[in-house]
């Protein structure tokens, strides 16, 4: 591989090997960039659609323009709808690793956080993790919606804590947006201990929120409470009564 033309090393990713196909990227990095990525979209078109290896190969070449750092935002959508999870996980990560250079990386993201697929959820969390936006814990928080692993929860703890420089001040400013309470109810309670219930609370006490984010909060509180919360924070006029 290491002295075969460039279109002679694209054919290796087609081997039956993963050790042959990882040699193969290894020795597009030694070539040209420019070169290896016009004879990769060259490949690709080449390619024969009902070859049943064709998703498979389309799976290797994004992981040849990953190696060469040449992003392909068609081919990554294309991924990202894969019938075979593995592509689908892959592709998740590459969004994550490419984000600064797509339009619209979080909503390339979206519905990989509520997958059919563990792993694929599991990608989409850390992706989102790497998109320095108040919205990419919006985006992540999802995930909560469906059967959540070990693996899944660690991923999903370490994005809350790596975006909350991001989130926070949002939420307190009252632009932060969770699509339901339980998405603001698992964020919180990673970021303030295992009971939710004393996080929006004392958030609530700060009397630093703005009303949609303390809003939000009441309605998380109503969620996940239970009687004496509803008394506090439902049926309590101090609490939820503003200017008159």
């Amino acid at each position: 591989l290491s002295q075969a033309t460039v279109p002679e090393v694209l054919q290796a990713l087609k081997a039956p090997e993963h050790w042959t196909r990882y040699q193969a990227k290894r020795a597009l990095t030694t070539r040209d960039s420019a070169t290896v990525s016009r004879a990769l979209d060259q490949w690709i078109q080449s390619l024969d659609p009902k070859d049943p290896g064709h998703e498979h190969h389309l799976y290797e070449a994004l992981g040849a323009y990953a190696t060469i750092e040449v992003v392909q935002p068609a081919l990554l959508d294309r991924l990202l709808q894969a019938q075979d999870p593995n592509a689908r996980a892959y592709a998740a990560r590459i969004t994550g690793r490419w984000h600064d250079r797509l339009n619209a990386p979080l909503e390339l993201l979206a519905p990989r956080i509520v997958d059919e697929n563990a792993r694929v959820r599991m990608e989409a969390v850390l992706a989102c993790a790497a998109v320095p936006s108040p919205r990419s814990i919006e985006v992540a928080a999802a995930v909560v919606d469906k059967p959540m692993d070990s693996w899944i929860q660690y991923a999903f703890k370490q994005a809350v804590h790596q975006l909350q420089p991001h989130w926070m001040p949002a939420f307190k400013a009252g632009t932060a947006s969770f699509a339901r309470p339980s998405h603001l109810a698992a964020v919180l309670n990673e970021t303030g201990g295992r009971d939710v219930l004393a996080s929006l609370q004392r958030l609530l006490d700060s009397q630093d929120l703005a009303p949609p984010a303390k809003a939000s909060a009441i309605a998380t509180i109503l969620t996940v409470g239970g009687p004496r919360e509803l008394a506090t924070y439902g049926l309590d006029p101090k609490r939820f009564t503003r200017s008159g």
